[in-house]
């Protein structure tokens, strides 16, 4: 695949999944993930989100360390790992452009809240995985493999490693 397709079908997954796991680093190294709604993936490959500005996240995001997102849709065999950099902004239009009714219930003053923040993730790698087989088609050859003793084999283009 060209690398435009790749990126093609990470904005795709991303679109299509929405809520992904956001995995940020304490200043002591511990790792925390917590579940976030994506509110926009736009035209750079940049993913955006809404948070509260007293939120720990913001404070683990000022240690510098990379952030990975993880987008999973296993009914679909579809899983998404991306790692990059996030920050934080409070650049109103951009609040406006991208804020939805969805995110009037967290933020029921809408985009001029005083609480919101945004953040802003700038990818730089990502790797995916994406199955077009169904759960029992995937079942099917996995079985195979088990008997017949042969390895299992992923499809071609199910499994791509992108630098972005």
């Amino acid at each position: 695949m060209k690398q435009t397709e790749h990126l093609n079908k990470i904005a795709e997954i991303v679109k299509d999944i929405r809520t992904c796991m956001f995995t940020t680093q304490s200043e002591s190294g511990g790792l925390r993930a917590r579940p976030m709604a994506t509110a926009q993936y736009d035209d750079t490959g940049e993913i955006w989100f809404f948070t509260d500005k007293d939120s720990a996240k913001i404070d683990e995001l000022e240690n510098q360390q990379p952030v990975m997102l993880s987008y999973a849709k296993p009914s679909d065999n579809t899983y998404l790992s991306i790692t990059g950099v996030a920050t934080t902004s409070n650049d109103l239009d951009k609040k406006k452009e991208i804020f939805s009714s969805i995110s009037k219930a967290w933020f029921p003053e809408g985009p001029e809240s005083k609480d919101l923040s945004l953040i802003r993730f700038k990818p730089t790698q990502a790797e995916y995985w994406d199955s077009s087989d169904s759960n029992i088609v995937q079942l099917y050859r996995i079985g195979k493999a088990v008997i017949t003793g042969e390895e299992y084999e992923a499809k071609p283009n199910e499994h791509s490693k992108v630098n972005m």
